[in-house]
């Protein structure tokens, strides 16, 4: 079973995550939800306990990590601690089959992994299952972060992702040109290494509404060509990365890969450089213990041993795959 309490109804009044915030409700919640599964007798079922230990909130991975410590010495069920990044990438390789099955269909050959997602952007090479380099980072804010800045900018609800998605989808369907003063840079498109920055691109967008009248009808194109800004270095980075590592397939994660346009041009650029795409289930794409639970399930099948010493875990804000 999965079940899931989402948080994203509280956080819209805020317009973003507040880090303890998310921590009281996972502290009142999460044992909500084990009750259910100790009253259903499903606790007996249990081979290990999967827990997230980083990178994240910090208030919030440590409501986890204890809560997953408190089972164990109830119950004995072995610990795994999960790398987010790692759930991603597994999350993007899982096929659900129905009636409670899923298939995990980790590829043959060397691959690319980009994860994005609301704070992180990310290039993987993993070169055999579970080997991982990270050779391309943002070097300020995350693709998701400028998203939700952008539409708060605009005046769209969080998350602002969605928001930005729909009204560009709209913005291409008008078939107009965009204003040439509110065309916008595309940053790091040529700086010779896969690393990615949005911070300019988000004062950009900033500069351009405060000195130019915008109006209504206008803003779907100016989130079209925000969204082109944004999946034009995504694309050009990808391309790079599996070049220069040789790589046959493209895996991506992460919340912000449910974005249409992104998904659509990253099929365009796979297809032509005869390339694997592997893009996972809208549904788990955004953060969810499902695709914890999944790449646990996958170190067990590889012989993979728990935590030895739980006194030893610990969360980790930072850990890096």
């Amino acid at each position: 079973d999965n079940y899931v309490l989402s948080q994203i109804e509280l956080h819209r009044e805020y317009g973003g995550v507040y880090p303890h915030m998310a921590k009281r409700e996972h502290i009142k919640n999460l044992p909500i939800l084990l009750e259910k599964i100790i009253r259903n007798g499903e606790i007996e079922k249990i081979d290990a306990i999967a827990v997230t230990n980083g990178p994240g909130l910090s208030p919030a991975l440590w409501v986890g990590v204890e809560e997953a410590k408190r089972l164990h010495l109830n119950y004995g069920i072995p610990i795994y601690p999960i790398n987010h990044m790692e759930g991603h990438i597994y999350a993007a390789l899982t096929t659900d089959l129905g009636n409670g099955k899923m298939r995990i269909n980790f590829p043959s050959g060397s691959s690319t992994a980009l994860l994005i997602s609301g704070g992180h952007t990310e290039l993987i090479h993993i070169p055999r299952e579970m080997e991982y380099k990270k050779i391309g980072v943002t070097q300020d804010d995350a693709i998701g972060e400028a998203f939700d800045k952008v539409a708060r900018m605009l005046g769209y609800d969080y998350p602002g992702g969605p928001e930005i998605s729909k009204r560009a989808e709209l913005g291409r369907k008008r078939n107009e040109l965009i204003r040439e003063v509110l065309r916008l840079p595309r940053p790091m498109l040529s700086s010779g290494d896969l690393n990615f920055s949005f911070s300019g691109l988000k004062t950009s967008v900033l500069t351009k509404i405060e000195k130019y009248e915008i109006e209504s009808g206008e803003k779907e194109l100016f989130c079209m060509e925000f969204e082109n800004a944004v999946t034009d270095v995504l694309v050009k980075k990808v391309r790079e990365a599996m070049y220069l590592y040789n790589t046959t397939n493209l895996i991506v994660g992460g919340g912000v890969s449910a974005n249409n346009h992104i998904r659509i041009s990253l099929e365009v650029l796979c297809a032509a450089q005869n390339k694997n795409l592997y893009l996972g289930d809208r549904k788990l794409s955004t953060d969810n213990a499902l695709m914890i639970a999944i790449a646990c399930f996958r170190r067990m099948q590889l012989e993979h041993t728990p935590i030895s010493n739980i006194n030893l875990l610990r969360a980790d804000p930072n850990l890096s795959l």
